[in-house]
């Protein structure tokens, strides 16, 4: 069987194992904690996340130049992108859209921030990187 056969199965409200798994092996490493906080601030979000990062492996995170201690590694951080609205095409790339992909549009960054600060066990533990925000639990 696949390994994504095996990861295609639902944990917490909202996600698929498959979700966090580490892109090289396959392997899917999710911390209660974090999948509960995840559920609620989905939740509280009230439109899909997708996760661009989750669970690697140590040779994956090496890969990805990610932090020797970085908590990637024992499935206790996310990470999910953060879109900018193209203004030369509205119609594909609106906030509503960029929602419904599940990605954080950049002109909502700051509402989501706010929001996942208030549900978030340290509010330190959300932080914008960019490109991306991060979310881990300790």
């Amino acid at each position: 069987m696949s390994a994504w056969l095996r990861n295609q199965v639902r944990v917490g409200l909202y996600w698929w194992l498959l979700e966090f798994e580490s892109p090289d092996t396959h392997a899917a490493i999710i911390h209660q904690s974090l999948l509960a906080h995840l559920d609620l601030l989905r939740a509280r979000w009230g439109s899909a996340l997708r996760l661009s990062s989750a669970y690697r492996t140590p040779e994956y995170n090496t890969k990805k130049e990610g932090l020797a201690f970085s908590r990637h590694l024992d499935g206790r951080a996310v990470d999910v992108p953060i879109v900018d609205l193209d203004p030369d095409s509205p119609s594909r790339s609106s906030a509503a859209v960029i929602r419904a992909n599940g990605w954080i549009p950049r002109v909502e960054l700051d509402a989501f921030l706010r929001l996942a600060r208030s549900l978030w066990p340290r509010p330190e533990d959300v932080v914008d990187e960019g490109d991306h925000v991060h979310l881990e639990v300790t």
